[in-house]
């Protein structure tokens, strides 16, 4: 019986300091992963700010009526020109 609990013992031992290592080495790897999703979440936020300074550029509209008169040869109603519905 103390033989059996002499070698249970250590094995136990061994058995529980390699889990541990496993976990540690599981808990180093997720938290890289997770500091490189949070990188990718910041670089994505900062091209979201890109975009909407870009989009909001792009339709300002004296751009919009700008580039109406260039290429459509648009220009603003004249007063005849307008119909009011529902009179």
């Amino acid at each position: 019986m103390r033989t059996l609990i002499k070698l249970a013992l250590p094995l136990l031992a061994l058995s529980l300091f390699a889990g541990i290592y496993v976990i540690k080495v599981e808990t180093w790897l997720l938290k890289r992963e997770a500091k490189e999703l949070e990188r990718q979440i910041d670089k994505e936020h900062r091209s979201i700010t890109e975009l909407r300074a870009e989009w909001a550029y792009l339709t300002r509209p004296q751009r919009i009526e700008k580039l109406a008169r260039k290429h459509l040869k648009m220009r603003p109603p004249k007063p005849e020109q307008i119909i009011v519905l529902g009179e």
